[in-house]
C-alpha cells in the first residue's frame, strides 16, 4: 500500500514495463525516497544508540507559519500509551468536508491520500492522482480547494509539468498561498502561488553554486522552506561513498529570493548533520549539540537539549537521503527532538532555551516518526510491536496528548497540523478535525 507520493512514486516504478523513459522519469521524482519500511526502521532505532547529545532533522514544509508561544514549559512526562481517543476529547470535533479522502482506483498503485493540506483557515487543499492506460506508466493529479466543511470544492490551476509524471505536491504558505514542490526530485523546482494555483513564481536553480565534494559532484536539495519572503533548502554537501560501512551525508543551509532565484546565498549552518526550519528559526545539529540561529538577525545559540537517561543519538546513517522525517523539528519558538532509547523512543519539546515542555514515550518495544511541529500542535505517528501504527497530536498549550486512530496499514499519508486543524489517516481513511480555542 503506498503511503504518500513518496511511495506512490516506488510503486509506479515497480509495475511500469521496463521501457526507459517512463521508468527513469518517475525514479528521479522518487530518488531521494524516505525510509518507511517498520522492521528497518525500528531495528535502527532501537540499537544504533550513539553517545548522549543532539540529532537533527529538516522537515519540508513551505510557509511561515508565525506561531505564538505556548507559554511556561509544563515539564510533562508522557506516554502514548496513556493518550486520549479523539473521540473522547472535550473541544476536538471531527469535520466532514465532503470529498474522498482515499483514491481506490489505481490498481495496484491504490489506496492513495488525497488529502494534501489544511491551512490555519480550515481550507482544505486536495490532490486526486490519475494514471494512464496505455503501455506505461504515468501519473497526473488535479487539485481543488474546499474552503470548509459543507463548501463546494473550487478548481486549483495544476502547474505546468516538468516531467511525464505531472505530479507537484501542495501545500499552504503562511500569507495564503500555496507552495508546490516534486516530492523526493532532489532539485530546487519550487513553485509559488496564489490559492487558486495562479500568478506562479518559479524558483529553480541547478545549485551549481553550491560548494563542498560528493560522489559524482551531485548535491540533492533534502528540504525546502519558505520563509520571511525568501526560499530556503538544505542541501547535501559532503558524503562519504555508497560502499562506505557507515554512510553519512552532511547538509548546508541556502537560500534565494524569489524573485531572483539564479542568486545563492549561503546561511548558517554550514556541514550540518540535519537542519530543520520554521517559524523565522533555523536549528541544527553538528551530530552533538543542537544550535539555533534567528534568520532575520543571524544571532545563534546553543540550545541543551535534556536527554534520557539511557537514550542518546539515532545512527547517523538512518538520515541519508533524508530516511528519519522529524528527528528535529521547530517552529521558532519550540523545539522537539527524537530520542533512541533501548527498545523504544522518546520525544522531548522545550524552548529554545532548553526548558523542557515535555517528553513523550513510545510503547517498547516501538518507536516514533514522521513528528512535525506547527505552532501549539506537534504531531506525530506511533508504531507499536503488534504490528498496529496510530496518529497522534499533543496540544501543547494544553498539554493533552490525543490518539487520533489507528491501523494495521502503512498510512497513506502523513499527520500534519496548522493553526488548530489537524489531517491524519488511520484505518477509515482521511480526517480533518479541529481543536476548539
Amino acid at each position: 500500500m503506498p503511503r504518500d507520493l513518496t511511495d506512490l512514486m516506488e510503486r509506479a516504478t515497480s509495475f511500469a514495463p521496463p521501457e526507459p523513459h517512463a521508468a527513469s522519469d518517475i525514479t528521479r521524482l522518487a530518488a531521494r525516497r524516505q525510509q518507511r519500511r517498520t522492521t528497518s526502521l525500528a531495528a535502527g532505532l532501537a540499537v544504533a544508540v550513539l553517545a548522549a547529545g543532539a540529532i537533527g532533522y529538516g522537515t519540508t514544509r513551505s510557509g511561515h507559519q508565525a506561531p505564538e508561544p505556548v507559554g511556561t514549559p509544563h515539564d510533562l512526562h508522557q506516554s502514548v500509551v496513556d493518550a486520549v481517543p479523539a473521540s473522547s476529547v472535550a473541544g476536538f470535533s471531527t469535520l466532514d468536508y465532503g470529498v474522498p479522502s482515499v483514491a481506490n482506483h489505481l490498481g495496484p498503485l491504490a489506496p492513495i491520500g488525497q488529502y494534501a493540506d489544511v491551512d490555519a483557515s480550515g481550507r482544505l487543499v486536495v490532490m486526486k492522482v490519475t494514471s494512464s492506460s496505455g503501455s506505461t506508466t504515468e501519473l497526473s493529479a488535479t487539485y481543488e480547494m474546499v474552503g470548509g466543511p459543507g463548501e463546494a470544492p473550487a478548481g486549483v490551476l495544476a502547474p505546468r509539468s516538468v516531467s511525464p509524471s505531472n505530479i507537484w505536491q501542495p501545500s499552504f504558505t503562511g500569507d495564503g498561498g500555496l507552495a508546490w514542490e516534486q516530492p523526493n526530485a532532489g532539485t530546487l523546482d519550487y513553485l509559488l502561488t496564489d490559492a487558486q494555483g495562479q500568478h506562479p513564481i518559479t524558483v529553480s536553480n541547478d545549485l551549481s553554486g553550491v560548494s563542498g565534494q560528493t560522489p559524482g559532484g551531485v548535491h540533492p536539495v533534502r528540504s525546502i522552506w519558505y520563509e520571511d519572503g525568501r526560499v530556503w533548502f538544505s542541501v547535501v554537501t559532503r558524503q562519504n561513498a555508497a560502499t562506505a560501512s557507515s554512510p553519512r551525508q552532511w547538509v548546508s543551509l541556502y537560500s534565494v529570493d524569489p524573485e531572483d532565484p539564479s542568486v545563492l546565498r549561503a546561511e548558517k549552518p554550514a556541514d550540518a548533520a540535519e537542519i530543520a526550519v520554521g517559524g523565522g528559526e533555523a536549528v541544527w545539529t553538528d551530530g552533538t549539540t543542537v544550535k539555533a540561529v534567528d534568520l532575520s538577525t543571524g544571532v545563534e545559540r546553543t540550545v541543551p537539549m535534556p536527554l534520557d537517561s539511557g537514550c542518546g543519538l539515532p545512527n547517523p546513517s538512518l538520515l541519508v537521503d533524508g530516511n528519519l522525517t522529524g528527528a528535529v523539528t521547530t517552529n521558532g519558538h519550540l523545539i522537539s527532538l527524537l530520542e533512541a532509547c533501548p527498545g523504544s523512543s522518546h520525544l522531548v519539546v522545550t524552548d529554545l532555551d532548553g526548558r523542557l515542555v515535555t517528553d513523550i514515550t513510545s510503547t517498547s518495544p516501538g518507536y516514533l516518526q514522521q513528528i512535525r511541529l506547527s505552532g501549539d500542535l506537534l504531531t506525530f505517528e506511533g508504531d507499536a510491536s503488534d504490528g498496529s501504527i496510530s496518529p497522534y497530536v499533543d496540544d501543547l498549550s494544553t498539554g493533552q496528548l490525543v490518539r487520533l486512530g489507528s491501523s494495521r496499514e502503512r498510512m497513506v499519508g502523513d499527520t500534519r497540523a496548522n493553526g488548530r486543524y489537524v489531517i491524519w489517516y488511520d484505518a477509515q481513511g482521511g480526517h480533518v478535525g479541529r481543536f476548539s480555542g
